[in-house]
């Protein structure tokens, strides 16, 4: 069979990929292109019809094969390019994110101090600013003191940290004395004696004195089967409150005992709540 110069060019390259490939063997690929070469039963010498040598068609896959390279190579480096510009993107993206991000803040709610076995305390309050370092030391302070601090027991059953400071005040527009215990923003008070007024009416009620500085502004939370009641003051202060009714011989009186704190100490003040509350 007759070859002219095209066909065996292409035939040998054929042959020249599949024992690149791994097809052939080089034994085979020889072989092979020996039967090209030969098939040829003459040989034309002229320019253009002559066979090409070895030399030729070495020269061509050569070429072929660094082509191939270049080829892959260039793959290759748009391939990271890629992969590079997406990672970039990813960064700026991300960073416009943070940058943009909304602060979120917990509401700072007050306990909801209802309960059959009396143990209501004050929900945990973490809606502060982070970022007010003073604040978050001084509720630290406040919490590592009532745990590690004496307690004094009252004569009336209450118990108060031995580092609060005690003092007395007879306020004029009650009149009542109350016994006033403080540290820090934190006051601790207990009225020993109120008058008939105190079991008569609503109690607490708004204007109502809790401390010689403090009143009542609203009330959130009235449990009267058990005296308790919570709420603000006029300052935006947390108070949290107890009154026991003292029957007396026709004539019944009440006292009462009440914590106001800051609200964002109300995790702090925990122990204080509890001992109120079982008071």
């Amino acid at each position: 069979m007759d070859y002219t110069k095209n066909s065996q060019i292409d035939k040998l390259m054929e042959l020249k990929l599949l024992y690149e490939q791994g097809i052939l063997t080089k034994e085979e690929m020889e072989s092979e292109k020996a039967k090209i070469l030969n098939s040829s039963t003459q040989k034309v010498e002229s320019p253009n019809n002559r066979i090409p040598s070895d030399e030729t068609l070495e020269s061509s896959f050569v070429s072929i094969s660094d082509d191939n390279k270049h080829n892959r190579n260039n793959k290759i480096i748009l391939g990271i390019a890629t992969v590079f510009v997406v990672v970039i993107v990813a960064v700026i993206g991300f960073y416009l994110n943070k940058q943009t991000e909304p602060k979120v803040t917990d509401d700072i709610e007050l306990a909801q101090l209802a309960g059959d076995d009396m143990n209501e305390t004050i929900t945990d309050a973490e809606g502060i600013d982070s970022s007010t370092s003073a604040t978050i030391n001084a509720k630290n302070k406040v919490e590592d003191l009532l745990k590690n601090c004496n307690w004094i027991k009252h004569d009336d059953g209450f118990q108060y940290p031995a580092s609060f400071k005690h003092h007395q005040v007879f306020l004029d527009e009650i009149p009542a004395d109350v016994e006033v215990y403080t540290y820090d923003s934190i006051e601790l008070c207990y009225w020993p004696l109120l008058g008939v007024w105190s079991v008569t009416d609503e109690f607490p009620s708004q204007g109502l004195y809790l401390s010689p500085t403090e009143t009542v502004k609203n009330i959130t939370y009235r449990a009267e089967s058990k005296g308790i009641a919570s709420g603000y003051t006029n300052s935006g202060k947390i108070f949290y409150l107890k009154q026991k009714i003292m029957h007396g011989e026709g004539v019944d009186h009440s006292k009462f005992l009440v914590l106001i704190n800051p609200p964002e100490y109300n995790k702090a003040v925990e122990k204080i709540t509890n001992m109120i509350a079982t008071w």
